[in-house]
C-alpha cells in the first residue's frame, strides 16, 4: 500500500509533464486543460459504473446541502491551468513543490477551523515547526544566485500562482471528500467534480479563444499518443487518494504520495524526460525536497 501511494505521487508528477507537452501543440492553457479533464470523463464514468453508483443525483441535494460542495471541480480547473502554465516557466521540479506550500497552508486553516465539515484538528507546535520545515524547504527548492534580477522578480509571481493553485487544490480535496459522503461514492464525486470543471474550463476556452479548433493541431502535426493522458493520469490519482485514504489513513498517503510526486519531479527534470526542459538538480535542491518531506510529515502524522 505503501508503494501505491508513491505511485500515485509520481502519477501526479508525470501528469505535468504531460500536459506540459500538449500545451506545446495547442497553445493555450486553458485549451490543454479543457482536454485534460474531458478525457478524464469517459474513465470516471466507467469507475463510477463498476463500483455501483449512479451517475445521476437527487435534486434537493441544491436545498439540503451547502453550495459550496459543487465548487471542487472549479478550484481543480484553476489548479491545473495554474500547473500548465508554471512547468514550461519554472521546470518540474518547482511545479511540484509550489503547490504543495498553498496546500500544507490552506490544509491546515480547513482543519484548524473545521471548514467544509471536515474533522477539527488544532494548530499546535507539531503543526507550526512541519510549516517553517516546508517553507525552509522550499526556499532551498527555489533559491538561484540572482544573475538577473528582473527574471527573478518575473519568476516570484509565477511561484506566488503555484501557490495560489495548491490553495484551490486543499479546498478541492476537502470539498470533493464532503461530496464524496454525501453521495456515498468516491468516483460518483469524482466524476462530478472533473464534469464541472470541464463546463468551466469550456466557458473560459469559448470566451478567451472563441473555438476549439486548436485541439486538431496534434493530431494533424501527428504528435505522440501519449500526451492526451494527463486526464486519465489525473482521474487515477484522484480515485487512488479517495482508496488509500481510507486504508492507510489521510497523513500517511499524503506524506507518500508527496514522496513519489517530488522524487519523480527531480527524475523528469534531471533527464528531461517526456520531452521537458533538461536541467541538472541541484544539491540544495535535494536538500530542500528532504526538509519538506520531513515538514509535511510532522504536520500529517504528529
Amino acid at each position: 500500500m505503501f508503494a501505491l501511494a508513491m505511485a500515485i505521487g509520481v502519477i501526479m508528477a508525470i501528469q505535468s509533464a504531460v500536459n506540459a507537452q500538449l500545451r506545446i501543440y495547442v497553445g493555450s492553457a486553458y485549451v490543454t486543460s479543457w482536454v485534460s479533464f474531458t478525457v478524464a470523463l469517459p474513465f470516471l464514468i466507467i469507475m463510477t459504473y463498476v463500483t455501483g453508483a449512479s451517475l445521476g443525483f437527487p435534486l434537493t441535494l441544491f436545498e439540503t446541502e451547502p453550495f459550496y460542495i459543487w465548487i471542487g471541480g472549479l478550484c481543480g480547473a484553476v489548479a491545473l491551468m495554474s500547473n500548465v502554465l508554471l512547468f514550461p516557466v519554472l521546470g518540474s521540479v518547482q511545479t511540484a513543490i509550489l503547490p504543495i506550500v498553498g496546500m500544507t497552508i490552506m490544509g491546515m486553516l480547513i482543519d484548524h477551523n473545521g471548514w467544509f465539515q471536515v474533522p477539527h484538528y488544532a494548530f499546535g507546535w507539531a503543526r507550526f515547526t512541519g510549516l517553517l520545515l516546508v517553507l525552509t524547504g522550499v526556499v532551498l527548492v527555489v533559491y538561484r544566485k540572482k544573475t538577473v534580477v528582473v527574471s527573478t522578480n518575473r519568476q516570484w509571481l509565477w511561484r506566488l500562482l503555484g501557490i495560489v493553485g495548491g490553495l484551490l487544490l486543499a479546498i478541492q480535496v476537502a470539498v470533493n471528500g464532503r461530496l464524496s459522503t454525501v453521495l456515498h461514492s468516491a468516483p460518483h464525486a469524482a466524476f462530478i467534480s472533473f464534469f464541472v470543471g470541464m463546463l468551466t474550463l469550456a466557458c473560459i476556452v469559448v470566451v478567451t479563444k472563441h473555438s476549439f479548433r486548436q485541439v486538431l493541431t496534434p493530431f494533424r502535426e501527428k504528435a505522440p499518443w501519449w500526451i492526451f493522458l494527463g486526464g486519465i493520469l489525473g482521474g487515477t490519482f484522484v480515485l487512488a487518494n479517495a482508496y488509500l485514504a481510507g486504508v492507510l489513513g489521510t497523513g500517511q498517503t499524503v506524506v507518500f504520495a508527496l514522496f513519489g510526486q517530488m522524487t519523480a519531479s527531480v527524475i523528469v527534470q534531471q533527464f528531461g524526460l517526456f520531452h521537458s526542459e533538461k536541467n541538472r538538480v541541484r544539491l540544495m535542491q535535494i536538500m530542500g525536497l528532504v526538509i519538506i518531506i520531513v515538514g509535511i510529515a510532522m504536520i500529517q502524522l504528529l
